[in-house]
């Protein structure tokens, strides 16, 4: 049993800090690890210059990631799952 400052204590310590990262990675697949290359894929990504127009194209080095996407991706959940049919949902509007 907690008292209820203890509770409060520990949801407290929950709660990310606004625009902090809500999942956190230690160990092997912490960003300075030595061993990260060994355990996480190399990405696609291309050099620092292929953002700029030197030398013809501009490629964005980096895309956009859908929200449905990296919420498969971090915590299993397929947003665009429909919870009765299991037919596929697409977005019809975003309201800010």
């Amino acid at each position: 049993m907690l008292e209820p400052r203890e509770l409060l204590a520990r949801l407290a310590a929950q709660v990310t800090t606004p625009g902090g990262h809500r999942v956190r990675y230690h160990g092997v697949l912490a960003p300075a690890s030595a061993w990260r290359p060994y355990v996480v894929p190399a990405s696609d990504q291309t050099g620092d210059s292929s953002h700029c127009n030197r030398g013809g194209a501009n490629v964005p080095r980096w895309k956009r990631t859908a929200w449905s996407e990296l919420l498969r991706r971090v915590f299993a959940v397929d947003a665009l799952i429909c919870d009765h049919c299991s037919g596929q949902m697409r977005v019809m509007a975003t309201i800010r």
